[in-house]
């Protein structure tokens, strides 16, 4: 029932609303709902130790639907830096949920362009990517492969997926990442361009200290590259 009315709201969101406002905008809100409906497997709930893909679907809802804050306080989101816990038994909950993975996560890549990566926000915008590049593991991003190619043993879900999303639902017929890829090179490209700008336009003291500071693996330039280098 909610899954139509969530994917529009996610990718609405992701296209329309403001990226550059407080951690609670309508973006980042979304941006956090759609992580929690994407990794199951990697959020915690108080008190509750088994989130089996059998329980996924009511827990989520009741996590992403709700809107009181003694209800929220109960899932704790998985740091950025936190490794996923999927496995190949959640295979079927990606089949149900194809493009709530695929569609939204083209919309932000090509969003994700307008993230500040000045020296005073680099840090948060980093963090962002992180978050959502470690739900896209390989093994999830094979499965959504397989499953957008019709190359799995589970299209029977995938076209009752596609059903549940109606007319909103990509046109029929085979589907690929590429386009993903081709929008995450030019998001690399562009974090790479606002890093080297902010280089060159370093004063020869300062970067002088930045190559002192290389050394000890400390200062704002060392710490940039070592968050690209995660990030890689």
């Amino acid at each position: 029932i909610l899954q139509q009315p969530f994917y529009n709201h996610v990718r609405s969101s992701f296209r329309h609303a403001s990226i550059h406002q407080s951690d609670s905008s309508p973006f980042y809100a979304a941006l956090d709902a759609w992580l929690i409906w994407l990794e199951p497997w990697n959020v915690n709930e108080m008190n509750m130790r088994d989130f089996s893909p059998r329980q996924a679907t009511q827990r989520i809802i009741g996590s992403t639907a709700n809107n009181h804050a003694h209800r929220r306080r109960n899932v704790y989101y998985p740091k950025h830096n936190h490794k996923s816990r999927y496995s190949s038994v959640w295979e079927p909950y990606i089949a149900a949920n194809l493009h709530v993975y695929a569609t939204p996560l083209a919309i932000f890549l090509r969003r994700a362009r307008e993230l500040d990566f000045g020296a005073k926000k680099v840090q948060r915008s980093m963090t962002t990517l992180r978050r959502v590049f470690r739900v896209f593991t390989p093994e999830v991003v094979d499965a959504i492969s397989r499953h957008l190619t019709g190359s799995s043993n589970l299209s029977h879900i995938v076209q009752r997926h596609n059903f549940t999303l109606g007319s909103f639902a990509p046109p029929p017929g085979p589907q690929t990442l590429s386009s993903c890829q081709n929008d995450m090179k030019a998001l690399l490209e562009e974090i790479q361009f606002q890093h080297l700008k902010k280089v060159r336009d370093l004063d020869v003291v300062d970067r002088f200290l930045a190559y002192l500071e290389s050394f000890f693996q400390s200062g704002v330039v060392s710490g940039e590259e070592r968050e690209m280098h995660r990030l890689l």
